[in-house]
């Protein structure tokens, strides 16, 4: 079997970051307010503030792919990374849960449909981002990685946070 056939196309790759967004905001909308203020080991953040950082990712993780496919990736360390998380969780200390959900489905319907437009050479097309090492990634590893694997990770953390 070749290398070929286990490469997502960008259709493929869009259906799934949505799938993902879609799910996990089902997830959410069955969570009860005491849920929703629970505050997650894994980020030090409440549920609500750790799912608002998601759906405000969707942006930023997507805006990083474009300045991929621009060879524009700003410097950007882990470090810049953890202040920008930190700065968004200090102003989202208590996000309201239907606003939360709305952002999460408005922001995985345009990402969504970006990820569908490009074209094979566009998710082969790589570039360096410094926070995830010296060697270039292509954009369809960032989007499988960190645009659509970046929800499941927070989802996770939210679970475990849940089911304590």
């Amino acid at each position: 079997m070749s290398q070929m056939s286990t490469v997502k196309s960008a259709a493929e790759l869009a259906q799934e970051f949505e799938a993902q967004a879609r799910g996990f905001a089902e997830f959410l909308r069955g969570l009860d307010e005491h849920q929703w203020r629970l505050v997650t080991e894994a980020e030090g953040w409440s549920v609500g503030t750790t799912a608002h950082h998601v759906g405000q990712s969707f942006a930023t993780t997507w805006q990083l792919a474009e300045a991929m496919l621009a060879d524009n990736v700003p410097p950007i360390t882990h470090e810049d990374i953890d202040a920008a998380n930190a700065a968004h969780a200090a102003e989202f200390p208590n996000p309201d849960k239907a606003e939360t959900l709305a952002l999460i489905e408005s922001e995985a319907s345009e990402v969504a449909a970006k990820i569908a437009a490009l074209s094979d050479q566009q998710l082969d097309h790589a570039a360096v981002v410094a926070a995830f090492g010296p060697d270039p990634l292509p954009v369809r590893a960032w989007i499988e990685m960190v645009v659509i694997g970046h929800i499941g990770l927070h989802r996770q953390s939210i679970e475990a946070t849940i089911e304590q």
